[in-house]
């Protein structure tokens, strides 16, 4: 079985590789950094309340991993909302600031296309595993 997510390695399902990928986390928690999502966000079946996330990338293979979004200011396992799969690419142009693209998915709610950073750019997946289309609010 595929553990890689802490939300699904809840209950009956491995307890331990749910505690390898939190000792990961914690071990990566100085690499963490702010978003502010100003809409409430869906991604498969979870919810992103708007406000203030800090994110974790972890690499999975080479220009792809999984990015974690904690709720609020602090990397605690209670306020893990997210693990979702992304590709990651080097930014476009020469951005300064973190920015969440965002992409209707009907006519109420909303997902993440991407996130960029200065650092990087991180492409969300829809639920198939296929990259997500990148479409403008």
């Amino acid at each position: 079985m595929n553990c890689r997510s802490p939300r699904t390695c809840s209950g009956r399902t491995l307890p331990a590789q749910r505690e390898k990928i939190f000792q990961e986390l914690e071990l990566h928690e100085d690499e963490k950094f702010p978003i502010e999502l100003d809409r409430k966000v869906y991604h498969g079946r979870a919810v992103l309340d708007p406000g203030l996330h800090q994110l974790i990338y972890l690499e999975r293979e080479e220009s792809r991993g999984e990015l974690f979004f904690f709720e609020g200011k602090k990397v605690e396992r209670k306020r893990l909302k997210l693990a979702a799969p992304v590709e990651v690419r080097e930014p476009a142009g020469q951005p300064t600031a973190t920015a969440v693209n965002y992409k209707q998915l009907d006519q109420v709610a909303s997902g993440i296309s991407e996130i960029q950073t200065p650092q990087r750019t991180f492409v969300f997946f829809d639920s198939a595993g296929e990259e997500e289309a990148i479409s403008d609010p």
